[in-house]
């Protein structure tokens, strides 16, 4: 019974461990995504300030731009997986 009980326990240890690096990987996608917003943002600052609401404008601006990026990230990635693998990604997330 020990042996079983280890053997559970080492599979939950390696899920945990796998779930913590998609996370700190996740984690370093967005921290490359918000520089290049950031770096975008200050390329517009002109526009943004000549907006009829500057704040609003800005806020979409940004979203918008992330949103273009992550897409980015996530097709490049998606190049790797097999097609039974991106149907259930799609399944799971439809993109539109």
């Amino acid at each position: 019974m020990g042996g079983f009980i280890d053997a559970v326990c080492s599979f939950v240890e390696w899920i945990g461990d796998t779930i913590c690096s998609v996370v700190n990987w996740f984690y370093q996608v967005l921290d490359e995504v918000s520089n290049i917003v950031k770096i975008f943002m200050f390329g517009i600052e002109d526009t943004v300030k000549r907006a009829d609401n500057p704040r609003t404008f800005g806020e979409c601006a940004a979203i918008r731009k992330e949103r273009k990026e992550l897409d980015k990230q996530s097709k490049e990635r998606e190049k790797s997986l097999t097609k039974s693998d991106r149907d259930k990604l799609d399944d799971l997330l439809p993109m539109n």
